[in-house]
């Protein structure tokens, strides 16, 4: 394999940890809130999100340091995965409380994958569009990851990813 490709995938390794830290963040929030059915979604998330950055971070853990094309590179894979991580505690959610309760058509629109996929890249690029018809009427699990979502993707995901790979202008 390519030794860029496999710099590329160590660090696209690194940034996949980032849903995950932000699911177990999530853990104490839905305790707090009372919203017990969210806890195996968030786990399940944490799970996926470290389970797959842990792989592709030691698969190439040798591989070399990361220069700027190497980062922007990573950045940009990875801000098209990491809303694929986002979107599992949606879709959970919602596919639990719709067999357990008659939930509002806004929250069995999360049921749907791409609706829950478009939330999540939409959060995460911060762009504020939804697939919420009434968000107020979202449990408040969901609500707080959204918001989450959109905090980190506001924070500027690229730029933080960009300067925590420190890419040498060699």
């Amino acid at each position: 394999m390519n030794r860029h490709i496999k710099t590329i995938l160590r660090n696209v390794g690194l940034f996949i940890h980032v849903p995950g830290v932000m699911a177990l963040v999530s853990l104490p929030i839905a305790i707090l809130l009372g919203e017990y059915y969210a806890i195996l979604p968030f786990f399940w998330t944490a799970l996926a999100s470290l389970a797959a950055g842990q792989g592709l971070y030691r698969l190439f853990r040798h591989a070399e340091a990361s220069r700027l094309p190497h980062a922007l590179v990573a950045v940009a894979l990875s801000w098209g995965l990491i809303p694929f991580f986002g979107a599992i505690p949606l879709i959970l959610i919602a596919s639990h409380l719709a067999n357990v309760t008659l939930p509002s058509i806004t929250v069995l629109n999360f049921q749907e994958p791409w609706n829950a996929l478009f939330e999540a890249f939409s959060g995460f690029t911060s762009t504020g569009l939804s697939m919420a018809l009434r968000s107020s009427d979202l449990p408040r699990s969901i609500q707080w990851w959204r918001s989450f979502m959109e905090w980190i993707g506001g924070v500027g995901v690229i730029v933080l990813m960009v300067s925590v790979l420190e890419p040498s202008t060699e």
